[in-house]
């Protein structure tokens, strides 16, 4: 079922907590409550008394408005901001209905739908009262139809977890926090490791409660509580978020979008300090303007967390009046903004940045108007200076999308490697399900090759690794590898079939064939042809005598080795054949030298 934000917003004294209590009938304890709509979506309603804190993101905005005391300047400069952040469902209600006659009303709301014309269109004006518990169905349907029409967060993006609240902290057995707080893209799931951004301090997720009920992962848009092993309170600010390693940016400054508000006048000297909220922090720092205001260039004070996408506001100092808001791009792509400005190197690397599956190169001449010459032209520029990564025959990437695939990707790798320490590696077709649910198994092979090439994982056949994981076999594991390991050592030179080690030990083939691999892994076995394995003892002692030989003779042969060996010539030539593929010796002719 989807999770949505919903962000309760209006003046002070209007009313809104005790509008969320009445309709979700529950006592508001902090600033999050959730209650499940009638399709099953669960609503999460967050009301924090700062109304730019959470406004970014939100999925609908509920605004609160008191029908006694109207529309104040406060509720104007909120439905500014919804304009502003382009936020596309939202509810209106009026409140303490109780209070005044239905005239009034009317003409407030008449009021309303002539200052914001576009904004309140097609907008549900539900009247409620908390006293008479008027208007909560009609509030519920409203929300439900916003339900309806709003798109469930991206769950396949690297999780982005807000901290809303420290809710308790331990130091025994292990240093650990229980935290609240929203998802707001991407999945968590147990025992994955999560960065406190900006502190830089890693923890394993080891519990997850959503709606009071344990649970082993969570969707976006969800409020929740978590505990975080190995992180300590006081590393913990709200306001912070949680998120894999390295996949959000800390930055200083941002290069964004900008709209200001119509009837308001933005100060542009240079010297002038400004108010950015982002998300649930308010970020003081200097901003420039340009393009007749179309492009904001902001300096923080002190270091942030932005993404492109992200949506901000821009408030005056020390007023705090709203001057504007607009989305963060990537500041080495500002002016790739205005595409009928670009030129065709600008053109397609300002397509490739809005595609996060890519680009087929025959569909450029239809999608950008460009001859097939310039766009061979400016493919060859992008390639070259690495803005453009052609992964398949006729597919292109940019790396600002790359970057973050491959953070996700690496996270999702990690994740799987401590749940299951004993299996060699990721299965290709769930890591394409939770990381890339949209691209051809074609595609996905190729982003793989990719980071493959790059060093950022290994890819071997049907599976996905970190270059740093080892298997880590359970103590049943290890013991049934230690068995076949006594019984090859026995064996010596002469390695036996499997179907006989199985015997030997009293287990299946399939299963000796599995610890096997496992025991090539991690170095204590050695294969030298399909069914032929040794013991890595065995192989130390195939290297001293061929040192022996080559000390005696000059040269090993195969009569002699097969001699020191004790066993036949098919298993002695074999023995070598696996000695040169460990580059120790290298034949020449009949003989074998020392490398």
């Amino acid at each position: 079922m989807k999770s949505l934000l919903i962000r309760v917003v209006g003046d002070v004294e209007q009313g809104k907590t005790t509008l969320v209590e009445t309709l979700v009938v529950l006592p508001v304890k902090n600033s999050f409550v959730s209650f499940r709509l009638a399709d099953g979506t669960l609503a999460n309603l967050y009301d924090e008394n700062r109304w730019t804190q959470g406004l970014c993101d939100t999925d609908i905005s509920l605004v609160v408005i008191s029908a006694d005391k109207g529309i104040t300047s406060r509720v104007q400069e909120i439905l500014r901001a919804i304009e502003l952040l382009e936020v596309k469902q939202i509810v209106i209600a009026f409140t303490r209905m109780e209070l005044v006659p239905k005239e009034h009303t009317d003409a407030v709301e008449a009021e309303l739908r002539s200052l914001f014309p576009s904004l309140t269109a097609n907008v549900s004006m539900i009247r409620t009262s908390a006293k008479t518990k008027r208007g909560m169905d009609a509030l519920k349907r409203a929300l439900l139809s916003c339900s309806s029409r709003a798109s469930a967060r991206n769950a396949f993006l690297p999780s982005r977890f807000l901290i809303n609240e420290v809710v308790s902290a331990s130091s025994t057995p292990q240093i650990s926090v229980i935290l609240s707080g929203v998802l707001l893209q991407g999945t968590l799931r147990l025992n994955e490791m999560l960065e406190v951004v900006l502190c830089r301090k890693s923890g394993k997720l080891r519990g997850l409660l959503l709606e009071g009920k344990r649970v082993k992962e969570v969707f976006p848009g969800s409020f929740v509580l978590l505990t975080l092993e190995g992180v300590e309170a006081q590393d913990i600010e709200v306001g912070l978020q949680l998120a894999p390693a390295a996949t959000l940016k800390i930055e200083n400054e941002v290069t964004a979008t900008f709209s200001p508000v119509s009837d308001v006048e933005v100060p542009l000297e240079e010297n002038t300090s400004f108010l950015l909220c982002l998300g649930n922090m308010e970020i003081l720092g200097r901003a420039a303007f340009s393009q007749e205001n179309s492009l904001l260039h902001f300096v923080g004070e002190t270091p942030f967390v932005a993404m492109p996408e992200d949506r901000f506001l821009l408030l005056s100092l020390p007023e705090k009046v709203l001057l504007g808001g607009g989305v963060i791009v990537d500041k080495d792509n500002a002016l790739l903004i205005s595409s009928e400005k670009g030129n065709a190197t600008d053109l397609i690397q300002a397509l490739l940045i809005r595609s996060p599956e890519g680009v087929l190169k025959p569909d450029l001449p239809s999608q950008l108007s460009l001859t097939a010459s310039q766009i061979e032209e400016a493919l060859a520029v992008l390639v070259s200076s690495q803005k453009a990564v052609m992964l398949t025959e006729d597919r292109l990437f940019s790396p600002l999308i790359l970057e973050p695939l491959r953070a996700h990707i690496v996270s999702r790798l990690a994740a799987y490697h401590a749940n299951f320490p004993s299996r060699p590696g990721f299965p290709r077709e769930e890591l394409k399900a939770q990381t890339s649910p949209t691209l051809t198994p074609e595609v996905f092979g190729a982003v793989l090759g990719y980071f493959h090439a790059w060093g950022a994982l290994v890819s071997e056949g049907a599976t996905s690794r970190l270059p740093t994981f080892q298997t880590q076999l359970t103590e049943r594991q290890n013991a049934l590898l230690e068995r076949i390991l006594v019984f090859l050592r026995e064996c010596g030179a002469t390695s036996p079939p499997t179907h006989i080690i199985a015997q030997s030990v009293g287990v299946l083939t399939d299963a000796v064939e599995d610890i096997i691999k496992r025991g090539i892994e991690t170095g204590k076995v050695f294969r030298a042809e399909e069914g032929v394995f040794y013991a890595l003892e065995t192989v130390n002692e195939m290297k001293k005598i061929a040192e022996g030989l080559m000390a005696e003779n000059g040269f090993i042969s195969v009569t002699d080795f097969r001699g020191k060996m004790n066993t036949n010539r098919k298993f002695a030539v074999l023995a070598l054949e696996l000695l040169d593929t460990l580059q120790f010796t290298r034949r020449e002719g009949d003989a074998r030298l020392l490398l």
